[in-house]
């Protein structure tokens, strides 16, 4: 594959770190750290000092969500600096964030190794959104050592907990046999279960063509293939079902 299209998804992926915005947060008494959040952004000034009031006793899901609103705001050095706090906590979801700024230079010099860091810390708790960029600075040699079977390993982890960017990360891997055997079944297969618009529809010049596109000698049978082994990814784990095949180190197909 084209480094440049993994370069420009990897920064993709650092950008929308606003993703954050979107999970649900741990409670904090009466009140969820996310409404608090939400109605700061909406110009709440008492939401906003109630957040800060938990971030400033330690609650680390406060902080985290605090650090968001700042990020969301235009803030980033508050950003990092809340980031922060959270992520010494423990906190994934902060750890992730973390790693996202040093990665891609917000409010910070732009650090890869210590974004490898952070990723990895959040990764190991199993953050599959942080697996999944940790995998992509591993493909990349950025911030560590370019290891493509450890990218794979790492797209693997996240594919098989529904991380649809880490799916069509690991379709590629297997399309063009990079950290892992060169095996089409599995690349469609992992494309169809990412469920990527079409690339026909020409809506992402970064996104790559699906693997039958690379590879035309891709046949009716091999497609109905990857289909029923896509299924099978979907009702039993991606990692169970390619390990109950023998596909994970299989044949190139």
């Amino acid at each position: 594959m084209s480094k440049s299209r993994w370069i420009a998804r990897s920064v993709l992926i650092a950008l929308v770190v606003y993703g954050a915005w979107m999970r649900c947060a741990d409670a904090m008494g009466d009140v969820s750290a996310e409404a608090l959040a939400v109605s700061a952004f909406k110009k709440d000034a008492a939401a906003l000092r109630q957040l800060r009031a938990y971030a400033n006793r330690g609650d680390s899901t406060a902080q985290d969500w605090l650090g968001a609103y700042h990020q969301r705001t235009g803030d980033a050095a508050r950003a990092l600096f809340w980031y922060e706090k959270s992520a010494r906590q423990g906190n994934v979801t902060a750890q992730n964030n973390l790693g996202t700024l040093y990665a891609s230079g917000i409010g910070t010099p732009k650090n890869l190794a210590q974004a490898v860091y952070w990723y990895r810390k959040a990764a190991e708790q199993g953050n599959a959104t942080a697996q999944n960029n940790l995998g992509i600075l591993y493909h990349e040699g950025q911030g560590v050592a370019q290891n493509d079977k450890l990218s794979a390993d790492w797209l693997s982890k996240a594919a098989n907990q529904g991380n649809a960017q880490a799916q069509y990360n690991l379709s590629e891997l297997y399309a063009q046999g990079e950290g892992r055997p060169r095996n089409l079944v599995i690349a469609y297969a992992l494309y169809l279960l990412a469920n990527a618009p079409a690339p026909s529809l020409g809506t992402n010049r970064d996104k790559p063509a699906a693997p039958q596109q690379q590879a035309p000698g891709l046949t009716e049978q091999q497609v109905r293939a990857a289909q029923a082994l896509a299924q099978r990814m979907r009702a039993q784990g991606l990692i169970k079902t390619l390990a109950a095949e023998g596909a994970a180190s299989g044949n190139s197909k």
